[in-house]
């Protein structure tokens, strides 16, 4: 990235995948997500549709092509379109509808814009890369955990790049229980994806300030600015 920029210049600079806030739903499985997030990704072209298929996808995400996975990939794009948040087509002109998805066919896949007043969350896709190679096979849950806090920033102008929602919050909008959040956010911190900033306010009370990494000062400014006064205890953690 360009020196002597801020680190909100800098991101201006970056590209990121649109998500909608829509999956901030325990209904949606962590394959949907992790494959509606692909697909949008692959959807940033002048036709605005991804050019692939169920085993192409498959070896994109660094996984072995077998029945088992095949069957995986293949329910969720099922699942994602059933819900109409993608069509398939098998041209790239959008006029044919593909009745049944083969594994082994290339298809055109277009994401549906839907509860527009709901908004979208940036996946930024510098993040979404570290996560989709990670060596870790909670990759998808992860991701969904990036989402949520990210869901939590309001990305203007006037607004700090931070986030504070607690641990419990963020478990019952996953759906991931309060011991695995807190793993996953430390994988991310430990992978500079998302700087986690916990603050002891009293004995048994603590608060976590959230941020991309690259966010990591300003994260630290917001807490001490906003718990002056109160804070015990100033660590990187979860």
């Amino acid at each position: 990235m360009s020196k002597g920029l801020t680190p909100i210049q800098r991101e201006n600079k970056e590209s990121f995948i649109e998500m909608p806030k829509l999956f901030r739903n325990v209904k949606f499985t962590d394959n949907e997500i992790f494959m509606y997030a692909i697909i949008e990704g692959l959807s940033r072209n002048p036709l605005k549709v991804a050019h692939t298929g169920v085993n192409q996808i498959i070896t994109f995400i660094g996984m072995f092509v077998n029945s088992k996975t095949k069957g995986k990939i293949k329910e969720s794009l099922e699942c994602l379109r059933k819900l109409g948040l993608i069509e398939v087509y098998d041209d790239n002109i959008l006029t044919t509808i593909v009745e049944e998805i083969k594994p082994a066919n290339y298809y055109f896949i277009q994401t549906i814009e839907r509860e527009k007043e709901l908004g979208f969350t940036k996946v930024f896709y510098t993040d979404f890369y570290k996560i989709m190679t990670l060596d870790d096979k909670y990759r998808k849950k992860i991701l969904r955990v990036y989402f949520e806090i990210m869901s939590h920033i309001f990305y203007t102008n006037t607004n700090p790049r931070v986030a504070f929602p607690n641990i419990d919050t963020i478990a019952d909008a996953t759906g991931i229980d309060r011991k695995s959040v807190m793993r996953y956010v430390k994988v991310l911190m430990e992978n500079q994806i998302i700087y986690c900033l916990t603050i002891k306010i009293s004995e048994n009370k603590n608060k976590n300030y959230y941020g991309r990494w690259i966010h990591k000062e300003e994260v630290m400014g917001y807490a001490r600015q906003n718990e002056e006064g109160e804070i015990e205890e100033l660590s990187e953690a979860a």
